[in-house]
């Protein structure tokens, strides 16, 4: 019979730091691009680690190295990955997990997969060049993305949101179907032909930056520790975030996840 100890707020984030430890030596050895991303970007360019109300560590891979480290890295010691589109994702982008917890989040139908204490794995794509043509593909993308999510997440709340939900199912089919298709526009332009590149998203329609901000790396410190950045961080966290230097008004210095996690600890039979 399996016991549940609740995580800390640090100790989650210690965790999670482990992971990207690990994941980051993985790709160093393999030759998998990967950069620091999101808040986790913006928290080693302004604090030299999280930002200090956070609660979640963010990287992204170029499509090729996403696909190649979706292959390659797989259960590695107490680490798996979870990809789009595997039975266990409801989500856009991937998450590399820890096997011996588990998060219980808001928001979401679980039944016996709760997922563990993760990072995310966000995937950036080459875009079109002319901007009409940019913006008619975010918006298809971030439709597919949103509808793979809300079908994922499950029959939960209202009667009149489980009712969206069966309709959604019904109009789009199969989950797999819904992210296949999204990946299948995200990919018709190359990561490493493109004159520009482009984070298609769900919660926001992403942002869009000149190849060049990926075409090399540098490192930064995050915890003590050095961590591969993109070259044109300043251009990419502007094109997302606006004055990302500039500190939120105290109220908003706020955790937004309301996730509870745990050890999940093996006691006797």
């Amino acid at each position: 019979m399996n016991e549940l100890k609740e995580i800390s707020f640090d100790e989650h984030k210690n965790i999670q730091l482990d992971i990207l430890k690990e994941v980051a030596s993985f790709c160093e050895e393999k030759g998998i691009r990967y950069y620091l991303a999101d808040g986790s970007l913006i928290g080693a360019i302004r604090h030299k680690g999280f930002i200090p109300w956070d609660d979640d560590i963010d990287i992204e891979m170029p499509r090729p190295d996403y696909n190649k480290f979706k292959k390659m890295f797989v259960n590695h010691k107490k680490l798996r990955f979870v990809a789009s589109g595997d039975l266990d994702s409801r989500y856009h982008h991937g998450k590399v997990i820890r096997t011996d917890t588990l998060k219980m989040e808001k928001g979401i139908k679980y039944n016996a997969d709760y997922l563990g204490v993760d990072i995310d794995v966000f995937i950036v794509d080459g875009c079109p060049d002319d901007e009409e043509e940019y913006d008619r593909l975010r918006k298809k993308i971030f439709r597919l993305y949103n509808t793979y999510a809300q079908i994922k997440c499950g029959l939960i709340g209202s009667a009149k949101h489980k009712l969206k939900i069966m309709l959604m199912r019904a109009i789009y089919g199969p989950p797999k179907k819904i992210i296949d298709k999204a990946f299948e526009l995200c990919e018709r332009y190359s990561f490493d032909e493109s004159k520009y590149i482009a984070r298609y998203g769900r919660f926001s329609l992403g942002f869009r930056v000149p190849a060049d901000c990926y075409s090399d790396f540098e490192y930064k410190e995050f915890e003590g520790m050095k961590f591969r950045v993109p070259k044109g961080y300043d251009t990419i966290l502007k094109a997302q975030f606006g004055d990302y230097m500039e500190l939120p008004p105290e109220n908003e210095r706020i955790t937004h996840h309301v996730n509870k996690v745990f050890w999940n600890i093996k006691g006797d039979e």
